[in-house]
């Protein structure tokens, strides 16, 4: 006996595995993996008009579209001989976006928002802030200042991405300072632009006059008030222009007459006149013998030499002049004889004790020729009162001249008579006789 086993062959059956990835952008790089069953040989199909017959492969697409992909198992040993399996490669164009070219504009600007893509169907703007539509190629942005925006484009399969920066134009903006903005004609003021975002100026100083320096100088010659402009201006800036000012007060010096210096006499009052126009105040200094210290034309109690300063202004400007009031003291004629008596011949020693005096006159009063010494002596050879005056001179003084006047009074001399001499006896009595 013998055993016969009869066994049937198994069917070849195709199978891949499940792409991971059946779709994508040119270049695409597909991994075909064979799971088939039974096969000897494997016949893959891209459908781009290229095979292989590697048992797995990978295949790479160049060209956009649809590939109909089909992998041929075989076995000759088996029953059906071979089998197929199909898949579906779709394969798309890159999305294109052209690069951004960044913007500039200005704040609150309407800005249509270009992007140039290709082969793609869906958009997103982000962020969103601002804009009218946000899916849209082009939409339309109201600026509120310096942003960017990333803009993806997709076309189902592939996307893009780029971004787009706007930045804000800086306005021009004029600042304008000085160095003082109230004086007396003529009145010099330095001005300085300290503007941003300018690239030229233009000054107007109020007067009919102008300049196109950055920092003039400025000279007002008549009183007024006088607005200043800058105009400050950049035409790549957003508002091409912009003007600030400041006012410039220029008032008129007051006038005033000279003070003439004058003479007093000491311990007198003199009214101190001072003749002024466009003057609102008035001061004088020092105050010591002024009735007042704050009025045109003060009463003043001179006893020492002074000078006086009078500042007159208007509030802004102002004048100052003095006066020199000069106190002169009196005459004072005195003196003292050595003696006020005496007999003939009398010698008397004048000696003069006057004061603020600068020359003398002496009449002795015996009608002898006066004397200009100052301290003479004089001799009265006969009988008699004598008034002797002295007058003492200064014509820079406050009463030019003054006397004083003393009596001397001059005896006649005794006189005695020379007698004889007597002889007498002792025990006489005699009158004496002189």
């Amino acid at each position: 006996s013998d055993t016969l086993s009869i066994r049937a062959p198994q069917n070849v059956i195709a199978s891949i595995s499940d792409l991971s990835t059946n779709q994508g952008c040119v270049p695409v790089t597909i991994n075909f993996i064979n799971q088939s069953s039974n096969a000897t040989n494997v016949i893959w199909n891209f459908g781009d008009g290229s095979s292989s017959s590697q048992f797995s492969t990978t295949h790479t697409y160049s060209t956009p579209g649809t590939y109909f992909i089909s992998m041929i198992a075989e076995n000759p040993s088996s029953c059906n001989f071979r089998d197929t399996v199909y898949d579906t490669i779709v394969v798309a164009s890159p999305v294109i976006i052209q690069p951004f070219i960044n913007l500039n504009a200005c704040l609150n600007d309407t800005i249509q928002l270009q992007a140039n893509v290709q082969n793609a169907n869906s958009f997103q703007w982000t962020p969103s802030n601002g804009l009218n539509n946000d899916t849209i190629v082009n939409p339309l942005l109201v600026f509120t200042g310096d942003s960017s925006y990333v803009f993806t484009a997709s076309n189902g399969y592939c996307s893009a991405s780029d971004t787009l920066s706007i930045s804000l134009i800086p306005t021009v903006q004029a600042i304008i300072a000085a160095d003082a903005d109230t004086g007396c004609v003529p009145f010099s003021v330095n001005f300085s632009n300290f503007s941003i975002n300018q690239q030229f100026c233009l000054w107007n100083f109020g007067d009919g006059t102008s300049s196109a320096v950055n920092n003039p100088s400025h000279l007002f010659t008549s009183p007024g008030v006088y607005e200043v402009q800058l105009i400050s201006i950049n035409p790549t800036s957003c508002n091409i222009r912009d003007t600030s000012s400041v006012f410039i007060f220029v008032s008129d010096v007051p006038q005033l007459s000279p003070l003439r210096d004058t003479l007093v006499c000491s311990g007198s009052q003199l009214q101190i006149n001072s003749i002024s126009t466009g003057a609102t105040t008035y001061n004088w200094t020092p105050t010591s013998g002024l009735n007042s210290s704050t009025i045109p034309n003060p009463l003043a109690t001179i006893n020492n030499s002074t000078i006086y300063n009078l500042t007159i202004s208007n509030g802004v400007c102002s004048v100052r002049d003095s006066i020199k009031i000069t106190a002169l003291l009196p005459v004072v004629a005195n003196f003292s004889p050595s003696a006020f008596s005496g007999c003939a011949p009398l010698t008397v020693q004048f000696s003069n004790s006057s004061s603020n005096a600068f020359t003398y006159n002496w009449n002795f009063g015996d009608n002898s020729t006066n004397s200009t010494l100052s301290n003479p002596i004089h001799t009265y050879n006969q009988a008699g009162n004598y008034q002797v005056i002295l007058s003492s001179f200064n014509p820079n003084s406050c009463n030019s001249i003054d006397t004083a006047s003393y009596w001397i009074t001059v005896f006649d001399p005794v006189v005695i008579i020379p007698q004889s001499d007597l002889q007498l006896c002792s025990g006489d009595t005699i009158r004496l006789f002189a």
